[in-house]
């Protein structure tokens, strides 16, 4: 085991608060990266499609994805807020 690993092992036994919010922001980046690609193809999808009903849906989607991510972004900034 390198010694930053080792390290970063001790600390999480010590903070054990500290390593569940730096877990939930890594996962919750991760979920926010997800949401950013699907967003970007379904604009991709949106700019090609022709059918109106599939226009319909693809906009649909992209509403709930913009929201959705848009609220982990205000997530993401209140627990960056509170770790300072």
């Amino acid at each position: 085991m390198k010694l930053k690993k080792a390290l970063e092992a001790v600390n999480s036994y010590f903070d054990l608060e500290g390593s569940l919010s730096k877990e939930q922001e890594k996962g919750l980046d991760k979920v926010l990266k997800k949401l950013n690609k699907k967003e970007l193809s379904l604009q991709e999808k949106l700019a090609v499609e022709t059918d109106s009903i599939k226009l319909k849906h693809l906009e649909q989607a992209l509403k709930v994805i913009h929201l959705q991510r848009k609220k982990g972004m205000q997530l993401l900034s209140i627990m960056r807020k509170e770790k300072s």
